[in-house]
């Protein structure tokens, strides 16, 4: 017979009562200043430096815009914030301190300091719980520094060594994993390259031998070649599809055509789920713009997938290529993110991503890529970086009701 579990001995309801007395702890020193604990942790982000947007602070603070909006109205309504639209685009809110909100710096700073005698703890002991109760909250994270501490990391295969896929070999390499590349002509033709990107130039066969993670950077009419590649690899491992259908390149896909995601339908060729990423980002974008954790004006990178401890993983990689993941839902719900829809190849930050996500038309993605990609070739030597990611703005915007 199965001897009884007493409450106490739980970790669940330790962690729920540590939570409930910390709340009462906060309450008689905020409640007179008229602020919850979530409006607090804002106040205190905040005092990090303004302006901020909504998307940089909720990321920050692990909220959602379902969550991180409401509660900004309210300090807005309590005269302790501003929220303003960006002028350099529109869609951007920017969330900045006024003269009351600044009043409050040096009581909410002796907040914390009563909160810190009142645990009577030791500041080591204090610094232990935190480091435990992060790594705990924000276990990829922990999982992440702690590899690359020891110099050790993940192992991944990349297929694909164009412009994407050599970058990402850089970029990983230098967060501190072994990264195997290959292309399709043989490791001699990009020894020098993997060598100047920090990876290993093997034949594809042993780019997906013994690794953690495939990446497929190939066109997208490459898919079939891989088939049997795949075949025995591992359940666990996760394969990842950076790609883009264009029909002139790729040739008409009935199924697509009619509407299928193109990850379901790549996925269904390489007989494996794969995870969406990398593919709504510009190469110029992915080398030169990635920014540090926190920077008010770093972009954000779509992430669709069917398992959710994969994709996961998928999205601490993408965030250290220098890049906020954003999580876009399942494979089915990818065309999100295909060409032609408002989060392709945009720059766009965290919440405007999110929001760009759900104002993507179905119908409307593939005349919008055909429209682009005939404007873009037919440009010559005019075309830039910046022109492509103002003009995929300019025709994926969502059509206001009333303009049609």
């Amino acid at each position: 017979m199965q001897s009884r579990q007493e409450i106490g001995t739980q970790l669940s309801f330790a962690l729920y009562g540590a939570a409930n007395r910390m709340n009462r702890l906060h309450k008689p020193f905020l409640d007179p200043l008229g602020l919850t604990f979530p409006q607090y942790l804002v106040m205190l982000e905040l005092y990090n430096g303004t302006p901020r947007s909504v998307g940089d602070i909720g990321h920050k603070l692990g909220m959602d815009t379902g969550t991180i909006t409401p509660l900004l109205k309210r300090l807005e309504s309590a005269g302790r914030i501003i929220r303003t639209r960006d002028r350099t685009d529109e869609r951007r809110v920017l969330i900045t301190l006024t003269d009351n909100g600044h009043a409050l710096q040096k009581e909410l700073w002796q907040v914390t300091e009563r909160i810190k005698s009142a645990c009577q703890l030791s500041d080591v002991k204090l610094e232990e719980l935190r480091d435990t109760l992060n790594g705990f909250a924000h276990p990829a994270d922990n999982r992440t520094s702690s590899t690359q501490t020891k110099g050790t990391g993940m192992k991944i295969g990349i297929i694909g060594a164009g412009n994407i896929g050599s970058t990402l070999a850089h970029k990983l390499s230098g967060q501190g994993h072994t990264v195997k590349l290959a292309n399709s002509r043989g490791p001699e033709t990009i020894a020098e390259l993997a060598q100047k990107v920090g990876a290993v130039a093997v034949e594809r066969q042993e780019a997906v031998r013994d690794v953690d993670v495939i990446i497929l950077s190939i066109p997208f009419d490459k898919h079939a070649e891989l088939t049997e590649l795949q075949r025995d690899i591992p359940d666990n491992v996760i394969v990842i599809d950076t790609s883009n259908y264009y029909p002139f390149r790729d040739g008409d896909i009935r199924e697509i055509r009619e509407g299928k995601p193109e990850s379901v339908y790549a996925s269904e060729i390489v007989r494996r789920p794969l995870i969406k990423a990398w593919n709504a980002v510009l190469a110029e974008t992915l080398k030169e713009k990635g920014l540090a954790v926190g920077s008010p004006s770093r972009i954000a990178i779509p992430v669709a997938g069917d398992a959710p401890a994969a994709k996961s993983v998928v999205m601490e990689l993408v965030r250290q290529t220098g890049f906020d993941a954003v999580d876009a839902g399942t494979l089915s719900e990818s065309w999100r993110q295909q060409p032609g829809t408002p989060a392709y190849c945009t720059e766009l930050n965290a919440e405007e991503l999110e929001a760009a996500l759900q104002s993507a038309d179905k119908t409307r993605a593939p005349l919008n890529r055909d429209a682009l990609i005939k404007e873009f070739m037919s440009a010559g030597d005019q075309l830039t970086h910046d022109v492509i990611i103002k003009r995929n703005r300019a025709v994926t915007a969502p059509v206001k009701k009333g303009t049609l």
